[in-house]
């Protein structure tokens, strides 16, 4: 198994910060949206900001006190923020509650309404580099074979070197090509009539 400092992925960026940067500019664009959505309290909020610069420039208005027009702007405009807090969370917690098969069609939805990015296929060299570590985990626990549950269970629960966040969860539906790679080099030998198992392990000479 090639080391972390050989990997041909090891430049690559992999700390949350990082990510998160990457998501932060489509994350306030969804939350712009939203807060454009409560236009009535932003107006009311404008509304009243202009009456209190006027107030407080040239005359009251209403014989209404300056601060009150004041008040009124900061008390409209968090209305509108509490709200689309309220909704961007709502929408959140209802992706995080929805069954495995709810949230593929309910990413399929937001991918199609242009509201979500399309998901990112990881290159060859790093599912080949992530499959080869948990095949030499299973290897070191003294398995010989191995089925794609329980490798997709793997790829997904193992702590791996050279890890970048876009490209996770990685599962064994994103590796076909590599999984066919893998064993055209006598990595792997598939036996998916074999008791269950997908398949075989080759010893380490032969995976080396």
């Amino acid at each position: 198994m090639p080391s972390s400092s050989q990997s041909p992925i090891g430049s690559i960026p992999t700390t949350v910060d990082e990510a998160r940067r990457g998501l932060m500019p489509s994350s306030r664009s969804e939350y712009a949206r939203e807060v454009l959505v409560h236009w009535p309290w932003l107006l009311v909020g404008w509304v009243a900001l202009t009456l209190g610069l006027y107030s407080l420039v040239v005359s009251h208005v209403l014989a209404v006190r300056t601060w009150i027009w004041f008040s009124a702007t900061f008390i409209a405009w968090s209305v509108a923020q509490f709200l689309s807090f309220r909704a961007v969370q709502r929408t959140r917690d209802g992706v995080l509650m929805a069954t495995p098969t709810e949230r593929v069609s309910l990413y399929a939805v937001a991918v199609s309404r242009g509201v979500a990015p399309p998901p990112i296929v990881a290159p060859r060299e790093y599912q080949l580099h992530a499959l080869r570590q948990v095949l030499g985990f299973l290897r070191a626990q003294g398995f010989t074979e191995i089925d794609t549950v329980a490798l997709d269970s793997l790829l997904k629960r193992l702590e791996r070197d050279g890890v970048q966040l876009v490209y996770e969860p990685l599962g064994v539906h994103d590796c076909q090509g590599s999984l066919a790679h893998l064993i055209e080099t006598g990595e792997l030998v598939d036996r998916p009539e074999h008791d269950g198992f997908s398949y075989e392990l080759a010893p380490p000479s032969a995976a080396g």
